[in-house]
């Protein structure tokens, strides 16, 4: 999900012998890949989606709308790096409801994103511009640091958990990054929070 130009399968390229399978809003990086990997390695592939996003894509469905253009059970992984930090709760919902539906039963999912804890919460209370805006503009469920609200948003990691087991995900690892020091303006690289899980096969939704 997100593919970009292209950085996440190129890290696959020596290892994976299946299918990959990417998709994005942005029409050139798809091209770049389809033009600069595909040919190569053709089970590698690249799709353009016409999804409407505020920050990066002004026009297409809605992303509460979108199916993702593969069938069920097609996957045994769906990751995606910064995909949630540009979605607003309905579209992140809806996306992992479309993840379930494209996942096996047993496959993995991995996410990068940010995630409002007790602990990140107190490290931004120390000030700073992106930590300010973040604590001003709290939703409850979420948080926007900026006029565009996909430019950047923050889930309260209780939030993500609830939505991710009522789809029927079992979450195995959340692992936190560094990033609240970059929204006080302590350092200028970050890394996000990591949030790993598995398709249990079972959804109260």
């Amino acid at each position: 999900m997100g593919c970009g130009f292209g950085r996440g399968a190129l890290a696959l390229v020596p290892y994976l012998t299946g299918r990959y399978e990417g998709f994005d809003v942005d029409a050139e990086r798809i091209d770049r890949c389809q033009k600069n990997i595909t040919p190569q390695h053709p089970n590698f592939r690249f799709t353009h989606v016409d999804v409407f996003n505020d920050a990066y894509h002004d026009g297409g469905v809605p992303a509460s709308e979108f199916a993702f253009p593969y069938s069920d059970d097609s996957f045994d992984l769906v990751f995606g790096v910064s995909i949630f930090t540009h979605l607003l709760p309905d579209d992140m919902e809806h996306y992992c409801a479309e993840i379930r539906r494209v996942l096996r039963v047993g496959g993995r999912l991995m996410f990068s994103l940010f995630l409002l804890s007790p602990a990140s919460r107190a490290k931004l209370a120390q000030g700073g511009v992106v930590a300010d805006a973040l604590l001003e503009n709290d939703q409850g469920d979420y948080s926007k640091a900026y006029e565009k609200a996909e430019d950047l948003i923050a889930y309260r990691q209780g939030y993500v958990r609830d939505v991710w087991e009522r789809t029927g995900f079992e979450i195995t690892l959340i692992r936190h990054g560094n990033w609240p020091e970059w929204a006080t303006g302590e350092r200028e690289d970050y890394s996000q929070d990591l949030i790993i899980g598995t398709n249990g096969g079972a959804s109260s939704a």
